[in-house]
């Protein structure tokens, strides 16, 4: 951040949970203009919740220098970091990462920490609250480091995130919790392969090509990709959280079958997998995106954006319009849709026959609201907790 500072700005999430050291969760944003809350999607990428997953990691910083150093001269880059924030969090849990010391990753450890820095036996990834069984699926209180990642994703407005793990060699989306299908099953498998195939690519023979078959329902599997509970289903996992109760969308790469990887063969990670993350970064400005304006004031307002025929309660799947500036993106697949856009105390209105062009992206919209008389309850805009 001190390197870039018109690109960059390096936030404090807060402690860990190890109050012998002094390890901190940290996080980069990268963008044109760091410190203005602009009308631009937010994407969020972050590795090694399981602190011996450490390919990820070094990924992750890798990407961070890339970014900044190749603006203004990588074309790709450059419109990246023009038209999108980019949240970064390469190492999610340092307590675990550097368990044996803080020069050393060779001791590193899959679980949490707990206050005198040993092993908590808590894994992070099931430490959510999940869609299913609520706020603690298995009755452990959320960690300090869940707890940051819950204030992050409160505070910001990602539409699109990616946790990075090790492993295995897979893309894997949700649901993880349950064998129902999200209503963006067809966006989520599409997503995932095209990072899976942009890597197999890139990669060394026989990289990312993992083949899980499918659990939940039969049939065959693609390699390289696979639905979560269609693996095996996890409560409390991130991607369930960020997806269900912060209607994100976020999938989990298992980016390396070696946890803890071998130094030379980094870069042939960070190879196979620059331009998939590229490209994924870039999916945040396909779709229908716009902005949701008070017609009587003119100011953004925060509002409900649901594809008529597709989103559903039960998967919480509509969106929201960032408050900030009255901006949403809704990411899909080519096609036709009609959206409900509502909010509280105005008119909702329908914007029918949207196009999503196959080259991902639609004009962006302006959507008026008018104020109604007496307050308006829509239904879109109530949950059941």
């Amino acid at each position: 951040a001190d390197s870039f500072p018109a690109l960059c700005r390096l936030h404090d999430l807060g402690p860990t949970a190890n109050l012998t050291k002094d390890h901190r969760l940290l996080a980069l944003e990268i963008s044109r203009n760091p410190d203005i809350d602009e009308a631009e999607p937010e994407v969020f990428l972050t590795s090694t919740m399981h602190g011996d997953e450490t390919a990820g990691y070094v990924t992750m910083l890798r990407l961070a220098f890339e970014l900044m150093d190749q603006y203004g001269s990588d074309a790709l880059v450059t419109n990246l970091i023009d038209q999108t924030e980019i949240w970064i969090n390469p190492l999610a849990n340092p307590d675990g990462t550097y368990f044996g010391g803080d020069t050393t990753v060779r001791s590193a450890i899959r679980n949490l920490t707990n206050d005198a820095g040993r092993n908590s036996w808590i894994n992070p990834n099931r430490n959510f609250p999940d869609p299913r069984l609520g706020d603690h699926p298995h009755g452990n209180p959320w960690w300090p480091e869940t707890v940051a990642m819950m204030d992050l994703a409160e505070s910001r407005h990602f539409i699109l995130s990616v946790n990075i793990h090790g492993g295995a060699e897979l893309i894997n989306y949700p649901w993880d919790t349950w064998c129902d299908r999200h209503p963006d099953d067809q966006w989520f498998f599409d997503l995932s392969l095209a990072w899976a195939t942009a890597a197999q690519e890139d990669g060394p023979p026989g990289y990312l090509d993992d083949c899980r078959q499918p659990g939940c329902f039969g049939g065959t599997c693609t390699p390289g990709v696979t639905n979560g509970a269609d693996w095996y289903p996890i409560a409390g996992g991130r991607q369930d959280f960020m997806t269900y109760f912060h209607g994100g969308r976020e999938v989990t790469v298992e980016i390396s079958s070696t946890k803890l990887l071998p130094s030379e063969q980094l870069q042939t990670i960070w190879t196979a997998n620059r331009r998939a993350i590229l490209n994924f970064i870039g999916t945040a400005h396909h779709g229908i995106h716009g902005t949701v304006i008070d017609a009587d004031t003119g100011r953004p307002l925060a509002a409900r954006i649901e594809v008529i025929g597709m989103d559903t309660t039960e998967a919480r799947s509509s969106i929201e319009s960032d408050p900030a500036a009255g901006n949403f993106h809704r990411l899909l697949n080519p096609g036709l849709y009609d959206l409900r856009v509502s909010a509280m105390g105005r008119k909702t209105q329908r914007v029918i026959g949207v196009e999503v062009p196959e080259n991902g992206r639609s004009p962006t919209l302006e959507i008026l609201l008018e104020r109604t008389e007496a307050v308006e309850f829509p239904d879109s805009l109530v949950y059941e907790q």
